[in-house]
């Protein structure tokens, strides 16, 4: 298994420094993960049946904190008190900011893809998503055809900067399928 990504922006916006950033820290996320057979190994194991994303987020933590980003950042969210949002990590950058995601069953079943979109959306703070969600998932060991995750969220967050009639205020997504 290998890490892949897509990435989905608004028109134009591939030109500014910002995005040039980002995009190269998320492809600097997918090389370090690709790099580290050892990585790759212990997150196949952290995606089995029944474990949660915190496994996959502990063994992604060291490599999350190399690339500059603060676990799971407070006071990100305090124009909305009542909500209790945190994201697992982010990053500032120059005049906006990354946050960054870390799914696994919930991604599809329970929207969470589109919560971590909702995240940047609210946040005064970041323009950017960086997404991790599993390429394919078994619920249970039995299951014979696992749910494509990656495949799915990808065609559901496209939508929200593929047409500018549905733009939310997010400058660009970054899926990393594991």
């Amino acid at each position: 298994m290998k890490i892949v990504i897509s990435m989905f922006f608004k028109k134009g916006i591939e030109l500014t420094e910002v995005f040039q950033k980002v995009s190269g820290i998320a492809f600097q996320f997918k090389d370090e993960f690709n790099n580290d057979e050892d990585v790759l190994t212990e997150i196949a194991l952290a995606n089995m049946p029944k474990k949660s994303s915190k496994g996959v987020q502990n063994v992604m933590k060291n490599i999350i904190l190399k690339l500059g980003f603060t676990y799971e950042k407070k006071g990100l969210f305090h124009n909305y008190p009542f909500s209790g949002m945190r994201p697992d990590a982010f990053q500032a950058l120059l005049d906006t900011g990354i946050i960054l995601e870390i799914e696994r069953g919930k991604s599809i079943q329970n929207n969470n893809d589109v919560l971590a979109l909702f995240k940047v959306h609210l946040c005064k703070h970041a323009r950017y998503l960086i997404l991790f969600v599993p390429q394919e998932l078994r619920q249970n060991y039995v299951q014979k055809n696992p749910v494509r995750v990656y495949e799915k969220v990808c065609k559901r967050v496209k939508s929200f900067l593929e047409d500018e009639e549905n733009y939310v205020n997010i400058d660009a997504i970054f899926i990393l399928g594991y």
